[in-house]
């Protein structure tokens, strides 16, 4: 009781009222309250979709609060990273960071993004042949240093090779990582890969059981988000569905919207009223209703059925 008594005054002395580590998406905060100690996160998308766009996101956030990181990835070059850090922190694109073409106003804003960076507190490990153990290792290393450790990154879940005995790799590493979580005593959170779509899965959501190879991952998750775009069919880029499937400690089917700026590394959030405004017309409403899964679609339960009332 009075643990929950101290919560609660921390709380109030928040504007936001979050417990725990944020995310630069603000409905997402809501329902999560940020990523709490000894969660296991897993964030699941299909190739090309933006995993590590939502990894630098999270990133960002965490260290934007004063939080410690430990970002593991095991395709990406060191450099590559910073340069998906910057973009973010400064919206300006990589392909400019990389070509070196900044105006200057870019220039400003990329200065101001590395001042920033200069002082947050993040370790970047992208040993292409890490194991479940240096990964532990290392953890429990920065976790005792002077900067400590908040949260720990893994990009992504399927590069990783697991030890023990286990029924799949995904399987192996996922245990070892909640096991991680709950000793550490942070949150960590991994990306995985959704299998491919089917014929007839053409603009439906994932699900937790699109999490190829193995479900024990979405079992062993406290938290699960799932990232979706359809195809585009013009030239425009289509809205980016981030779509809380799993959330163990809060509400959950939750999806939200977001403007999709995969050059900048960043995820924008749709606000309602921008979202009310930009279904005037018959011919987005009949888009958005294409981009609804009916499937399990419960008429009798509207109140569970968070996700289509939230669209």
């Amino acid at each position: 009781l009075n643990n929950r008594e101290r919560i609660t005054q921390e709380n109030d002395e928040k504007s936001d009222g979050l417990q725990g580590i944020p995310t630069l998406l603000p409905t997402l905060n809501k329902y999560t309250l940020g990523w709490s100690p000894q969660q296991l996160i897993t964030v699941g998308a299909r190739t090309g979709i933006g995993k590590s766009v939502f990894a630098v996101m999270a990133l960002v956030a965490a260290a934007r609060a004063g939080k410690s990181v430990l970002f593991f990835s095991l395709e990406m070059s060191h450099d590559s990273i910073i340069d998906r850090i910057v973009a973010c922190m400064s919206g300006v694109s990589q392909n400019r960071l990389k070509r070196g073409k900044l105006t200057p106003e870019d220039r400003v804003l990329v200065e101001e993004a590395y001042n920033e960076l200069c002082h947050m507190k993040i370790m970047i490990d992208t040993d292409p042949k890490a194991t479940v153990d240096s990964i532990r290792s290392k953890a429990f290393n920065r976790a005792q240093s002077p900067d400590g450790l908040d949260m720990v990154i893994l990009d992504y879940l399927q590069l990783v090779t697991p030890v023990g005995r286990f029924g799949t790799r995904q399987e192996a590493v996922s245990r070892s990582m909640k096991l991680t979580a709950k000793t550490l005593g942070v949150p960590i959170m991994i990306l995985v890969q959704l299998n491919n779509k089917d014929d007839d899965e053409e603009g439906k959501l994932p699900t937790l059981d699109n999490i190829r190879e193995s479900r024990s991952i979405a079992m062993d998750s406290d938290v699960v988000v799932l990232l979706h775009r359809d195809l585009p069919q013009d030239d425009t880029t289509p809205h980016t569905l981030v779509v809380l499937a799993k959330n163990r400690d809060g509400e959950a089917n939750k999806i939200i919207r977001c403007h999709t700026n995969l050059e900048c590394s960043i995820f924008r959030e749709i606000k309602r009223e921008k979202e009310i405004d930009e279904r005037l017309t018959e011919e987005e409403m009949e888009e958005m209703v294409d981009d609804m899964d009916f499937s399990e679609f419960d008429p009798d339960n509207l109140d569970n059925d968070l996700s289509i009332q939230d669209l």
